[in-house]
């Protein structure tokens, strides 16, 4: 069992693969939470990331493999989420993002295998391979603020059936709906000045 985070600790850094963890409570004292630091926790299966977190590192998460729900709660002063922090994923089944999120950096959610749908009111920037390998990913609520997808963002979403991009994007990134097998339905922005190579191929 883990024992009290003294209250002078602000930046939480310190449980990188440890097997023990099944749950655990953020402390309220906390403002940050460093690279790495529940990388590769393999039994942890539930998080609440408090309104107190200010900034998050990257790969926090990264292949907590038994990681079914994380809350971010709504109040969140976050509007950016870091590289690989939820990167193999594999068991994340649902996932609460907080209104004041405006950008997802490059892999983000990559390998969430089980994660079925999300919803992304306010991104304005979906970067590299963010839902890449989402097998189960069948939908996926694009904000009408969106303006820029990166390449290879959706590539092997084997369930992803429909999406709609709204008019104010301008530009979308090569490979972008690579081997989407189930999408039937695209509707595209009419705001359009250059779509890359390869957008739906497979």
């Amino acid at each position: 069992k883990l024992g009290m985070i003294p209250p002078e600790i602000k930046k939480l850094n310190c449980f990188c693969k440890n097997g023990k963890i099944k749950d655990f409570s953020i402390p309220t004292t906390i403002k940050e939470i460093g690279e790495g630091c529940f990388y590769n926790c393999t039994n942890l299966t539930s998080i609440v990331i408090p309104s107190t977190i200010s900034k998050l590192e990257n790969e926090i998460f990264y292949n907590c493999k038994s990681l079914q729900t994380i809350i971010i709660e709504e109040n969140s002063p976050l509007t950016y989420l870091p590289k690989k922090l939820f990167y193999k994923n594999k068991s994340l089944k649902e996932i609460k993002l907080p209104t004041t999120i405006t950008e997802i950096d490059d892999c983000c959610f990559e390998g969430c295998t089980s994660l079925e749908e999300i919803q992304l009111p306010n991104i304005k920037k979906l970067r590299l391979l963010c839902f890449k390998n989402c097998y189960s990913l069948s939908k996926i609520e694009l904000s009408s603020e969106l303006t820029y997808i990166d390449s290879f963002c959706f590539e092997h979403c084997l369930s992803l059936q429909e999406i709609i991009i709204n008019d104010n994007v301008k530009e979308l990134g090569g490979q972008l709906f690579y081997n989407c097998t189930s999408l039937t339905s695209v509707r595209l922005s009419t705001s359009l000045t250059k779509l890359d190579k390869l957008l739906f191929f497979k």
